[in-house]
């Protein structure tokens, strides 16, 4: 039987401690990601806007700043944006009728 005396890494990559999802001006959906913090030091660090004219819920990024809490010091951040699904419909042709 073997004795194991440290913990051995099975993965490099480092999953995100804190996540922030919204869906932009014209109902893209936004993540942004961070290595450190939680959920809700994120969101306090996130200044968004719901300017006129944008989708139903649509928030504008304004501003993140990292440097309001020192919890994010040598923290990696992504912001992605995927854009949303449009359903095609399948175009019906109008009847006709035989004379």
């Amino acid at each position: 039987m073997k004795n194991y005396t440290a913990i051995e890494a099975l993965e490099a990559r480092i999953a995100p401690a804190a996540i922030f999802t919204f869906n932009d001006v014209d109902g893209d959906a936004v993540t942004v990601k961070t290595s450190k913090g939680t959920n809700a030091e994120l969101a306090a660090v996130i200044t968004t806007t719901t300017p006129a004219g944008s989708v139903m819920g649509g928030k504008s990024l304004d501003k993140i700043n990292l440097g309001m809490n020192t919890v994010f010091d040598g923290t990696d951040i992504s912001v992605t944006a995927r854009a949303r699904r449009v359903r095609k419909r399948a175009l019906s042709s109008p009847k006709t009728s035989s004379p």
